[in-house]
């Protein structure tokens, strides 16, 4: 992707998935039917090469991992949302013993289905998509978007500006 682009998960882990065509995949997360609509537009557009295992985002965390081991997939997208993706995500970095890219996708299987839709593109284009999607789900995105975003650059900045006055060690 050129510089200067959006480079958000809706955009980025579809690319992700076709560059995985014919290689094992594994959707895990959201709920039925959105996760049989989100793999069929993966198998339909994105990867139709692919084997494809799926399953729900609401089990026990060791039946992700030995679902991944039986079937070895080399790219898991997760879409259980924060912070259940990233629990399940370390746990599965932990156990497995095979080479495998593992996303933590958010609501990314809901956008594949089309559950959650997408900006026009004339907002995508401007950056402005997480105020469209703030429009949708003011409720559970304002304490995320307008809150979590603001405080996250600001503790970014103060680390970073702590960072320089500490002496370089070699």
């Amino acid at each position: 992707m050129a510089p200067g682009r959006n480079l958000n998960g809706t955009d980025l882990i579809p690319r992700l998935i076709q560059l995985f065509d014919g290689r094992g995949i594994a959707l895990f997360g959201t709920r039925e039917p959105f996760l049989q609509r989100g793999a069929q537009a993966v198998t339909a557009n994105l990867a139709p090469r692919s084997p494809l295992v799926c399953a729900h985002g609401f089990m026990d965390c060791s039946a992700y991992l030995e679902l991944a081991g039986v079937h070895r997939p080399a790219l898991i997208v997760l879409g259980m949302g924060m912070p259940r993706q990233e629990e399940v995500a370390a746990a599965l970095r932990a156990t497995l013993a095979f080479p495998c890219l593992i996303v933590c996708g958010g609501a990314i299987i809901d956008f594949l289905a089309g559950k959650v839709p997408r900006a026009p593109l004339w907002i995508r284009k401007i950056g402005l998509e997480w105020l469209f999607r703030l429009g949708l789900e003011p409720r559970r995105l304002f304490k995320r978007y307008v809150i979590g975003n603001p405080l996250f650059l600001i503790r970014a900045l103060r680390l970073v500006s702590s960072n320089r006055h500490e002496p370089e060690r070699f």
